[in-house]
């Protein structure tokens, strides 16, 4: 398992310029928030993450869950060595962006959530989120 202090400084930067909040787990029941000022994701809705890469079709109708806000799905995929899906509520100036992930490193599956705001937009966001992940030790 992955230790806290071996990404959380990294993710600081993309924090303060790309996304809103960045949320990780190994388990439902033990999600990290950063920035810890955030509200946490529940266990229930960390539970729903990874039912979301059965299939693409199920992603898109499913929807993501994140602290009571619904966002709808208009992509998935699983080739750039991050499984992804990824979409949006609201409209692109005043809307909010999030994506979850599942990421396999060391015998480990690790999901997780960001969130982003204008003037970010999911084509920077989710390429940061994937140098991200594929930087951690």
């Amino acid at each position: 398992m992955l230790l806290e202090s071996e990404w959380h400084s990294s993710a600081e930067k993309y924090l303060k310029s790309d996304w809103d909040v960045l949320h990780i787990f190994e388990h439902a029941q033990s999600v990290t928030t950063i920035p810890s000022t955030q509200q946490r994701i529940s266990s229930k809705e960390a539970s729903a993450i990874p039912p979301l890469f059965t299939s693409r079709h199920f992603a898109l109708r499913a929807g993501i869950l994140l602290n009571s806000q619904h966002f709808h799905v208009h992509q998935w995929e699983t080739t750039r060595g991050v499984d992804l899906a990824y979409g949006r509520r609201g409209d692109a100036l005043s809307g909010v962006g999030a994506c979850v992930f599942r990421y396999k490193k060391h015998n480990s599956t690790f999901y997780g959530a960001i969130t982003y705001s204008f003037p970010s937009l999911s084509a920077n966001a989710v390429t940061k989120l994937i140098s991200f992940l594929n930087s951690l030790p």
